[in-house]
């Protein structure tokens, strides 16, 4: 394996270890709501949601081909996380509004 093989593969290693954080962190948070669930109430955050999902996709390939930088990565992770916690928020407060109405 040549010395860029080895850096890009420990490069990937250290977004994946990131994503996995992230994403554990969100999952943790997510508990028992649903797309369906954001989408019919939320629909603008619904769209965030998929919006930052497609820029985490592009900027992953971007950096493995080396037209992003772990930087950039990293930013585009921390607002893909910024979306979900405010998807979660609404989504609560959005439950607990109807559950509080009834």
């Amino acid at each position: 394996m040549s010395y860029l093989q080895l850096v890009r593969s420990s490069l990937e290693a250290t977004r994946r270890k990131s994503f996995q954080k992230t994403s554990d962190r969100i999952s943790s948070k997510w508990g028992n709501l649903s797309y369906a669930i954001l989408e019919s109430r939320c629909p603008d955050l619904y769209k965030a949601v998929a919006l930052a999902e497609d820029k985490l996709n592009k900027v992953w390939v971007d950096s493995r081909e080396g037209n992003a930088s772990q930087v950039d990565f990293q930013r585009v992770l921390t607002e893909w996380e910024s979306v979900y916690v405010q998807a979660v928020a609404a989504m609560r407060a959005s439950i607990e509004l109807i559950g509080s109405s009834k």
